[in-house]
């Protein structure tokens, strides 16, 4: 059956609506008098051409970059949960026969479970430049520690140690911070940004070795 208030395709015989937590057996307000009937779930950022995703509570086409609903204020991909036992609780919306955003990212909220744990290669290496693509202005601390290390002896092993921590928590932070179209499409990108760490590596490598061939030859000039 349908919700009479959001219009949620519930299960029949279900008492309460799993996305707005209405009773399925009431039904919707009247307008008052003078006035049309109550408004629908309308797509503003779509008539301005922008790209759009569906509030699971209430059917309001947010724009991706909305973590909320303008509308109801439910956050991007989640819906009430009926079942928690404080009221307002959220969760997410998957499973629902999969009519309904249930990507969180950039919603500062739940990071999917396959990428808790892994390493950042991004942001390990391109650490403050990475950050700024991926909106985590807490890797500025690269930066500002990198330039003062040019001047304070030391601070340098601040650095490999903040590098560290962001490669560790890169994943989490890029998910939470930035949309992205999906896990796929987070993934690829960060694959991206390691190949960018690989080519910086081989690039370094055969400097050094070039550096070592031209101080060897010039050393072997200079025994001649």
């Amino acid at each position: 059956m349908n919700c009479p208030a959001c219009g949620g395709l519930n299960p029949d015989g279900a008492v309460f609506c799993g996305f707005c937590a209405a009773a399925l057996n009431s039904e919707p307000a009247p307008p008052l008098p003078g006035e049309g009937p109550p408004p629908m779930p309308f797509a503003p950022a779509a008539a301005a051409g922008l790209e759009t995703v569906q509030c699971a509570v209430c059917g309001y086409m947010m724009a991706v970059a909305d973590t909320a609903c303008p509308r109801c204020g439910t956050p991007r991909g989640m819906r009430l949960d009926p079942a928690a036992a404080l009221p307002g609780t959220y969760a997410p919306a998957a499973g629902y026969g999969g009519q309904y955003d249930t990507n969180t990212s950039a919603t500062r909220g739940a990071v999917p479970q396959e990428l808790k744990g892994g390493w950042n290669w991004g942001a390990f290496w391109y650490s403050w430049i990475w950050g700024l693509n991926h909106k985590t202005p807490v890797t500025l601390f690269s930066l500002l520690f990198g330039l003062a290390g040019r001047l304070v002896p030391g601070l340098g092993l601040v650095n490999l140690g903040l590098a560290v921590w962001f490669g560790a928590r890169g994943n989490e932070w890029a998910w939470q911070n930035r949309r992205f179209d999906s896990v796929e499409h987070f993934r690829a990108v960060q694959r991206a940004w390691a190949m960018w760490v690989l080519g910086s590596f081989i690039l370094i490598l055969i400097l050094f070795v070039i550096g070592v061939a031209i101080g060897l030859a010039g050393a072997l000039e200079a025994l001649r």
